[in-house]
């Protein structure tokens, strides 16, 4: 690998991570992030989103192989934005976002990049780990549960390696805990409010009230989470929230990435903890998917079977 003298670390440390989730926890090698790109910008590209303004109705692009995704990404921000007021015309609220990095699902070598040098450890091994799971197991049409597995397996599979790499009881471990808690309970925030969202979408009422009690929930939430920011955060990587405009756009976000994160660790838990178990479960389940049953279908399936299970344990009597 060709890289600059003052990347050498990084490089060698991206590797240990792309080394732990091959060994340890069966992702594929694809060979992505074994080769360096050098850039003056600090993000890979852009993303635009969309949802309609009184629901979460998620615009749809279609690709070949992936399907259709709630999301596209371009490289040039005019792009992007031209894209964003498109749909803005077509009656959309849309949110477009920079991205460090993309899955090309194993058909390409994704480089790592220079700017990524900058991310603490976690979010490093986060990043890589989770564009790796996406490469080794990829449900077309279904971009939520992709991204929820992807999202488990990256924040999980992080903290395993860092405590591997580092320790149980190193300040890089103590860090990452505290970062990914932190994450978790804006991503809670945030799909608190989606529902409190829903429960005004649903309500029947005439879309101008509907819009009115809509920007109060939110101007509510964000009180809130003025109110107890001090409380619920270490540090100012959050406080955004309170000035940044908000739309369903953004709310759902944070659905397609973490709402169906239960049916992953339903899986998780049925196999004792183990992610390498996890990833083998999930292929072979999808494998054996009758004509007709998708992944996520066979995964609900399994999470009623699994709360039913739990709950004949907690009911036995006491011997």
């Amino acid at each position: 690998m060709e890289h600059w003298p003052q990347y050498a670390e990084f490089i060698m440390n991206t590797e240990a991570v792309r080394e732990y989730g091959i060994r340890s926890m069966g992702l594929r090698d694809t060979k992505s992030y074994t080769t360096f790109v050098r850039t003056d910008h600090g993000h890979l590209a852009y993303v635009v989103s969309a949802a309609r303004p009184t629901s979460f109705e998620r615009h749809l692009w279609r690709y070949p192989v992936v399907g259709a995704m709630p999301y596209r990404g371009f490289y040039r921000e005019t792009a992007a934005l031209r894209e964003a007021r498109r749909l803005e015309a077509a009656g959309w609220e849309t949110m477009t976002r920079r991205v460090g990095a993309f899955s090309s699902l194993g058909y390409f070598v994704d480089p790592l990049y220079s700017y990524m040098s900058m991310y603490p450890p976690e979010r490093i091994a986060s990043l890589l780990l989770h564009e790796m799971t996406h490469a080794t197991i990829w449900v077309s049409n279904d971009v939520p549960l992709n991204e929820a597995i992807a999202n488990f397996v990256g924040d999980r599979g992080a903290l395993a390696y860092l405590e591997h790499r580092y320790g149980t009881d190193s300040p890089v471990l103590e860090d990452a805990i505290r970062r990914q808690s932190e994450r978790a309970r804006f991503t809670r925030f945030m799909q608190n409010l989606a529902r409190e969202l829903e429960a005004v979408y649903d309500s029947g009422l005439p879309e101008r009230e509907i819009l009115e009690l809509k920007a109060r929930t939110i101007a509510a939430a964000r009180e809130r989470f003025a109110a107890h920011y001090d409380e619920w955060f270490s540090s100012d990587a959050y406080r955004w929230f309170l000035e940044r405009e908000i739309n369903n756009a953004y709310v759902d976000l944070y659905r397609t990435y973490n709402d169906d994160m239960h049916l992953v660790e339903v899986v998780y838990e049925s196999v004792g903890g183990d992610l390498h178990a996890l990833l083998s479960t999930l292929a072979a389940i999808e494998d054996s998917l009758p004509a007709g049953q998708t992944l996520r279908t066979a995964l609900e399936v399994r999470m009623r079977d699994y709360a039913q299970d739990e709950e004949e344990v907690v009911s036995l009597p006491e011997r």
